[in-house]
């Protein structure tokens, strides 16, 4: 009788051993999905945005936002990251040009496409939305 309880306690013991082991993957599991970023963009008639949301407070960010009206780009930083959030910013007939945390205020000529990137800084590592659908300038 002996051996049968033996057999039962190591049986629980091995249950509970691996019934830990599944928790901690789970808890493992659950900082990385955290630090997971969601981008997204889009465009209207008077403006073309992008930005990288970390948070689901969205209290971690970076944007970018270009304004049709003055042909202003401002270049929001939400991520404490110690560098500067960079935006991309393309213009049919004028190419790529890169802007950082700030607003800046250009002079396009009318009509033209325009969409716009954010990247959390200008390191090969950092985070980056995809392109905005075009605009126009």
């Amino acid at each position: 009788m002996r051996t049968g309880q033996s057999r039962g306690i190591r049986r629980s013991l091995a249950i509970a051993a691996a019934s830990a082991a599944a928790a901690t993957t789970v808890v493992t599991a659950t900082p990385a999905q955290a630090a997971s970023w969601n981008c997204s963009s889009s465009s209207s008639a008077s403006w073309t945005m992008a930005f990288c949301d970390k948070s689901s407070t969205h209290t971690e960010d970076v944007r970018v936002n270009y304004e049709e009206d003055g042909d202003k780009i401002h270049v929001y930083d939400r991520f404490d990251n110690d560098r500067k959030t960079l935006a991309k910013v393309w213009v049919r007939g004028s190419g790529t040009a890169r802007f950082y945390t700030g607003t800046h205020n250009e002079d396009y000529t009318e009509g033209k496409d325009i969409k716009v990137m954010v990247c959390t800084s200008n390191s090969p590592n950092a985070k980056c939305s995809n392109w905005s659908p075009i605009g126009t300038t």
